[in-house]
């Protein structure tokens, strides 16, 4: 018997090939049919979403790419670096660059202290400063806290901070205030990676990754210790530092060695002295102490001016120290009386590997 002919349309009915002998062609079909109903019925479900997303304006829109994009990763895997959309291209964004203020800190303490719903309160630990406050302000926005105040301009980590998640809040800002400068940018573990784990960023398995060696820990570490050992004058750090202490000490030791040489003090071009009148009761006193001056001899004009000069250096430099700033990190272990320092393994392994 002769092969009923098979239809081309997807929409075939695999009961009637069955029925006229066509079961193994029925077979063949039905897959191929099924297959493509699913990749219309996908395809045209992407569509309304996209179309409904920009509907809804354009950070809806944003939000259903993330999820397609994220949905895309594998669950385990190299680590995975947290993106952002900027002028309409997404970035990734790796974990040096998961930095904050201390300011921008504080403020986030401020905004968690005044909450409506769940304040935070002066016992308040850790891991809840960051269910209560942190994943619903960074809940589907795919970055960790860190990372949405300085979205347009990342901030590149000088500091690692390492932390338990049971110490209390409160006493860890004020570790933090006593030992971070206004310009240090710190990478704190519950504010740079994304907590939400809600499918619209990384999870925290694909943030750490699956080896200690690629994890955001050791990537920061190793960021700061390149950057340390990178360029002259972050090597010469601490002697620029040290530098306008050491232009103002000079100057006022050698500025002091030249009164006791000189016996007065010199001006530009006069010479002070205290001349005290001996024949008086307690002259300092009852005013037999009065200031001479006397013309100060050409050899010993220039150490005035010389002493100005050397000052006048010692402010300059400061204030080129002071705008210009120079790169200096290293890990800030935050001590606390809730858990041991050896508790936090990942901080043992990048301290002693």
């Amino acid at each position: 018997m002769a092969r009923a002919p098979i239809p081309a349309a997807a929409s075939a009915d695999v009961c009637s090939l069955k029925g006229s002998g066509g079961g193994e062609a029925a077979a063949a079909v039905a897959p191929a049919a099924a297959r493509g109903d699913d990749e219309e019925a996908g395809s045209q479900e992407e569509t309304v979403d996209d179309e409904v997303a920009q509907e809804r304006g354009p950070l809806e829109a944003e939000r259903s790419e993330r999820r397609q994009m994220i949905a895309g990763l594998p669950e385990s895997g190299p680590a995975q670096p947290q993106r952002v959309k900027v002028d309409g291209q997404w970035r990734e964004v790796w974990p040096h660059e998961w930095g904050m203020t201390l300011a921008q800190i504080r403020q986030m303490y401020r905004e968690a202290r005044k909450d409506q719903e769940r304040p935070l309160l002066a016992g308040a630990i850790m891991h809840e400063l960051v269910q209560d406050h942190i994943v619903p302000k960074t809940a589907k926005t795919g970055v960790g806290y860190a990372l949405m105040v300085n979205e347009t301009k990342p901030k590149e980590v000088n500091i690692m901070v390492s932390h338990a998640w049971s110490e209390n809040a409160e006493l860890f800002l004020r570790r933090l205030e006593r030992s971070l400068s206004e310009d240090d940018v710190v990478f704190v573990c519950a504010f740079s990676l994304y907590q939400c784990e809600d499918g619209f960023g990384p999870t925290i398995l694909q943030q750490l990754g699956v080896t200690a060696s690629e994890s955001p820990f050791r990537k920061v570490l190793e960021h700061i210790h390149r950057k340390m050992n990178q360029g002259l004058l972050t090597r010469l750090r601490p002697f620029l530092m040290a530098l306008p202490y050491v232009v103002f000490a000079g100057t006022l030791t050698f500025y002091s060695c030249y009164i006791i040489y000189l016996g007065c003090v010199p001006r530009f071009d006069e010479c002070y002295y205290f001349e005290l009148d001996l024949d008086r009761f307690m002259p300092e006193l009852t005013g037999g102490l009065t200031w001479k001056r006397k013309p100060v001899d050409p050899a010993d004009s220039f150490a005035f001016p010389l002493v100005v000069a050397l000052y006048v250096v010692g402010l300059l430099i400061q204030f080129v120290l002071c705008r210009w700033k120079i790169y200096y990190g290293y890990m800030l272990a935050v001590p606390n009386r809730n858990c041991d320092l050896y508790s936090r393994l990942w901080c043992v392994y990048e301290i002693f590997v």
